[in-house]
């Protein structure tokens, strides 16, 4: 049963708030149409109230304390936030629950199904089966709902047993992207520390880097020719919209232990080098590439589309170091918000199937090194606006017929390695016999809420956990799971 949250009339201001517009990439249909509900195990017992007090300090600092504002709808009906002069217990600056469990959570109906890594690949319950221990029905769904109500921006749900702590951390996507939650994350621990000298200075409270960098005439985009316009994008957005309507997507989590990925990335890399012994140069293939190429073939080999459609391969690329390369953000500071491009592949499947893995590989990592430069970035900036300013929605590269998938890696952000130990209460078991370090998460998933964004074939991939096992949050068709079970066990 969903509590009722505090209603608001959109059209009235407290007098005392301080009103901010989105940043233009923030306010946009896709950014504000998906909830982002990321849950962490640790197993150590953590104090939930060291780890509230903490949270709460951060957003009272300078700067921080724009996590704090609430969202509302102006008279032109777009997003806007209202920040509160001083956050008090009518208006709190996030929105925090605590429960406690008198036993262990391998006696929890929904807590003892968490997974834990072990030495075979493995698929486990997406983040979304988990929500009846770690949601808080008093968290909006959507952001209508976020408007129309007096609630703050962020969620925090701590759970807690006699040998495991679980928490949730719930926003709308409109508040940042995965590298913008990393700096929050980092900035608490510090605090948690006692290490507030730590907490980075918060970037761009009332300006938007990512339009900045529009103010000069950008080049041209080496993937202008490639981009769906007109008819032909208007044809993919209806296919789109029909396959998630007749296909039920689930989201589920993908183990796959470190010597396994590391396998595949060694034996991609000994093709590459044996097709070219003489080169000066060996060829260089990241974790992440083979991760994508390797999923590119999964999919397409479970879907058998036709051998003559293309598929587009869509990788997310923070754009922080840009943005800080063109003086437009200090490196050292915090940057919440959504500060990423995209970079595409598009290959014929048959190619996708038929060549080694190391070659779909390899072609990535050329896209990703010709597409992530200074120049590209501010060439697809303009795009992506163009994109906006026409459809509503961002750059979609290939064509109407294509299969798209689209993966996020957060290994960047190193979420596995957030030290919560200053808040840790009991270690339950000694440190000599761990799979983690003592205030470590074990284990990170995240769930989409996505009304309204028909989103399929892709997904986050959440990082390395400290043993160096990858995991993953994938969104497919219902029926292809079993498939996919299939594949893992080949590898």
């Amino acid at each position: 049963m969903r509590l009722p949250f505090r209603k608001s009339a959109t059209s009235v201001k407290v007098p005392t708030d301080t009103v901010l517009p989105l940043n233009y990439i923030d306010g946009q249909k896709l950014a504000r149409g998906i909830r982002l509900h990321v849950i962490f195990r640790f197993d150590d017992v953590l104090d939930a109230e060291k780890l509230r007090g903490a949270f709460a300090r951060l957003l009272e600092m300078e700067g921080w304390r724009k996590l704090g504002a609430r969202l509302r709808i102006n008279s032109k009906g777009k997003l806007e936030y209202h920040l509160p002069a001083k956050f008090s217990e009518d208006r709190p600056s996030f929105i925090y629950s605590y429960q406690h469990f008198g036993f262990s959570i391998t006696d929890h109906p929904v807590g003892s199904r968490i997974p834990r890594g072990g030495e075979q690949p493995m698929i486990s319950d997406g983040a979304t089966e988990f929500e009846p221990l770690l949601g808080d029905p008093r968290v909006p769904r959507d952001y209508k709902e976020w408007a129309k109500s007096d609630m703050p921006q962020l969620g925090l749900r701590i759970v807690t047993f006699t040998d495991a702590t679980c928490m949730s951390v719930t926003f709308l996507h409109s508040l940042s992207d995965a590298m913008g939650l990393a700096a929050i994350m980092r900035a608490w621990v510090a605090i948690l520390h006692g290490k507030e000298e730590d907490v980075p200075p918060f970037a761009c409270f009332d300006t938007d880097p990512m339009m900045a960098t529009l103010k000069k005439p950008a080049p041209r985009s080496v993937l202008s020719d490639k981009i769906l316009r007109g008819f032909p994008r208007l044809v993919f957005g209806i296919c789109a919209r029909l396959d998630s309507f007749w296909h039920k997507g689930e989201s589920r989590v993908i183990f796959l232990p470190a010597e396994k990925l590391q396998q595949m990335r060694q034996d991609a890399l000994n093709e590459l080098a044996a097709q070219n012994p003489s080169a000066d140069k060996k060829p260089f293939i990241s974790e992440n590439d083979i991760l994508s190429a390797w999923w590119a073939r999964t999919l397409l080999r479970i879907a058998q589309p036709s051998g003559s459609r293309s598929l587009s391969i869509t990788n997310a690329v923070d754009c922080r170091g840009h943005l800080a390369e063109m003086g437009l953000i200090q490196s050292s500071e915090g940057l919440v918000t959504n500060a990423v491009t995209s970079c595409w592949t598009v290959l014929p499947v048959r190619q996708v199937l038929e060549e080694p893995l190391s070659s779909v590989a390899l072609q990535i990592r050329k896209d990703l090194e010709q597409q992530r430069t200074v120049e590209q970035f501010r060439a697809h900036m303009a795009e992506l606006k163009d994109s906006y300013d026409k459809s509503g929605f961002p750059v979609i590269v290939g064509n109407p017929r294509m299969k798209l998938l689209a993966i996020s890696n957060w290994q960047r952000a190193r979420f596995f390695t957030l030290d919560f130990s200053p808040a840790v209460i009991k270690a339950e078991t000694p440190l000599e016999k761990r799979d983690t370090k003592l205030g470590r998460p074990s284990y990170i998933s995240c769930a989409m809420n996505t009304r309204g964004i028909p989103l399929a074939n892709g997904g986050i991939v959440i990082g390395k956990d400290t043993k160096g096992n990858w995991w993953f949050s994938i969104r497919l068709r219902r029926e292809y799971w079993a498939g996919v079970e299939q594949q893992l066990r080949e590898i």
